[in-house]
């Protein structure tokens, strides 16, 4: 019986010696950028402007998807990590590239918190202004995905980048 009072002893002397060295510490305010800060006010397209689309994932851990750039450069590719195993590449009108960063800040992109824990699904990683931000989820086999804002860029980015693909003027 000795040893259990000893030990309860020994927990509490030791939660008080931590909690008197938390009290005494100085407390240091970390400020950590906010995806929002990738936002540009001025609303130009970041120079940094990077965008990964894809899905896959599951037992074999292929992904495949398409990678768009600030100066319009699209991808296609599969592989185990995006921008692996190039299969096609294509270029999109400054326009275009610009809607579409329009289109991510209307939706309010870098304030969507979604992040599904499966190994596989779809996901959207965008870079601007040095913040990289990946929304990832999973849609149920067979049925329609539901009309979220990150689905809807998903499918818009999709659209944009396999036309540039197709067009038979871009030089692959």
């Amino acid at each position: 019986m000795m040893i259990n009072g000893t030990l309860s002893t020994l927990f509490v002397a030791t939660g008080l010696a931590i909690g008197l060295m938390a009290c005494s510490t100085k407390k240091q305010q970390v400020t950590l950028p906010s995806d929002m800060q990738a936002i540009d006010q001025t609303g130009e397209l970041p120079p940094d402007f990077k965008l990964l689309i894809g899905m896959g994932g599951g037992v074999g851990g292929r992904v495949q998807g398409y990678s768009l750039d600030a100066d319009g450069a699209t991808q296609k590719w599969e592989g185990k990590y995006p921008e692996e195993n190039v299969q096609d590449r294509g270029q999109l009108a400054n326009e275009d590239v610009s809607s579409l960063w329009e289109h991510i800040k209307k939706i309010e992109y870098f304030a969507i918190k979604r992040q599904d824990m499966t190994g596989s699904g779809h996901f959207i990683m965008v870079t601007a202004n040095g913040v990289s931000h990946r929304v990832s989820w999973q849609n149920v086999l067979g049925e329609q995905p539901d009309a979220t804002s990150w689905q809807m860029l998903y499918d818009r980015c999709v659209e944009i980048v396999t036309t540039s693909l197709a067009d038979k003027r871009v030089l692959k």
